[in-house]
Parts: C-alpha cells; sequence; structure tokens
C-alpha cells in the first residue's frame, strides 16, 4: 500500500489578489486543472498496485468553490479529499490533518499542487529501498528547502530556506514508512522547531537522520514550477501545448 497526500490548504492569495476567481488547483492550465499538472508527476502509479490518494483542502474553499466535488470528478474512488477549517503553520503541519490514515508502516509520498516533475523516484524506492527520498533539482535560490549529501551519497542534512548545497527540492517527499514522518513532525512541533515561521517538510528529514535512518536524493529529469502567476505565466510561455 502507498500513501500519498496533496496539500493544498494555503490562502492562494498570490492568485486571488492578480485576477484569478478560483483556488489554485483548479486554475486552468493548457486546457487542466493545475493539480492535473501535478499528479502527472505520478507517472509511475501504474506500477503501484493499491495506493491511497489525500488531498487536504481548507473547508472555506469547499464551500465557495465546490473544491472536494471537483477533485472526486477529476481522480475518482481513490481520492479521499480531508477538510481543514484554517490555515496551519505550515505543510507539514497541514499534512496532519490525514495522520489517522498514514501514521503506519506503509509508504507515504507528499507533494506539492503546484509543481510538475518527473524522476525515476520510484526506480529508487524499488530498487534501493531506502527510509527517506527528497526529489531535487540544481540550485541556489534561497527560496527552496535543501538537501546536503555526505560522500557516500546519502543526506546528511536538510535545510528550509537555506542554500547547504546545490539540490534544491521539487516539493516531491518519499517516507518508507508513514509513521516516520508523523514522528519527525510533531517532534518538531513539540520543540518549535520552525523554520521562517512555518512547519516545513523537508526538514523533518533531520529528525530521521537523528536515528539512523538511510535518506536519498535524487534528480528530477524536468521540473516545473507554477506556485506563482509568474512561475505560471513563464510555465505558459515556455512549455509545448503538443505534449499536453
Amino acid at each position: 500500500m502507498v500513501n500519498i497526500i496533496i496539500p493544498m490548504a494555503g490562502a492562494g492569495l498570490r492568485f486571488l489578489n492578480t485576477g484569478f476567481n478560483k483556488p489554485k488547483p483548479l486554475i486552468d492550465v493548457f486546457g487542466q486543472p493545475m493539480i492535473s499538472w501535478a499528479m502527472k508527476s505520478f507517472d509511475f502509479l501504474d506500477k503501484i498496485s493499491k495506493y491511497n490518494l489525500f488531498f487536504i483542502i481548507l473547508a472555506q474553499h469547499d464551500k465557495e468553490f465546490g473544491l472536494e466535488n471537483e477533485l472526486k470528478k477529476i481522480f475518482g474512488k481513490n481520492s479521499k479529499v480531508i477538510k481543514i477549517d484554517q490555515i496551519t503553520r505550515g505543510q507539514a503541519e497541514t499534512c496532519l490533518a490525514a495522520k489517522n490514515y498514514i501514521n503506519n508502516y506503509n509508504k507515504l509520498f507528499i507533494y506539492n499542487c503546484d509543481t510538475y516533475s518527473t524522476s525515476k523516484i520510484w526506480e529508487m524506492v524499488t530498487n534501493e529501498n531506502p527510509d527517506g527520498i527528497l526529489s531535487c533539482f540544481q540550485s541556489t535560490d534561497p527560496k527552496y528547502s535543501f538537501a546536503k549529501n555526505d560522500e557516500y551519497g546519502y543526506v546528511s542534512e536538510t535545510a528550509e530556506k537555506k542554500v547547504i548545497s546545490n539540490l534544491a527540492t521539487s516539493g516531491m517527499y518519499y517516507f518508507k514508512r508513514g509513521a516516520d514522518f508523523v514522528s519527525a513532525v510533531e517532534t518538531m512541533i513539540t520543540n518549535i522547531q520552525m523554520s521562517k515561521g512555518e512547519f516545513y517538510v523537508a526538514p523533518c528529514y533531520n529528525e530521521l537522520l537523528k536515528s539512523g535512518k538511510k535518506i536519498k536524493t535524487i534528480l528530477v529529469d524536468k521540473n516545473h514550477v507554477l506556485g506563482t502567476p509568474e512561475e505560471l505565466k513563464e510555465f505558459i510561455k515556455n512549455y509545448s501545448a503538443k505534449i499536453v
């Protein structure tokens, strides 16, 4: 069993303030909602016998835009929508809304709703079986989160909004056991280990490293960020529509 969480419970103010009239996941991109582009990143789902797909949304977005029904229409019976009443203190805390489903030994993926990337992450899961994987691309822009590898190719440290290497994370995170993620986030919250005032997913791996877990990175084959109006405009300008 594989669990997949797509947290999408942010306010999305940057899009709303520039004239978009629907939640970011439903914004049209080449005739498809943005969330469909994000899910293209899971091009290995046909290799998984059984998986659960969890979308975490704001109850207000469901009330105003019928977001749950829209997601169900797109992704069908394999999807479950979890509604929360208010914006949390970061993506990692948001994902805890699915704790009852993921606090176990099943594999867990967490991914952004506004990024389209591809990699051979599933091959690494099946062939190397690490305790965790961060999908990365090369950048030193401090707006991203980062992973640093040791001389043996294993992650030695992760950081949020702090450049510790040229391996910026694409937003796809893998945990061999969902319970490891839950434990790491709860430890961070208890100890108030925040980055820029929020609880992010990437720093969770530091908690796993403390307990001797083996974490790897994998470079994406391609990476397209659609998270701001400017990034979406750039994607539409440069991406070839014939691939849609």
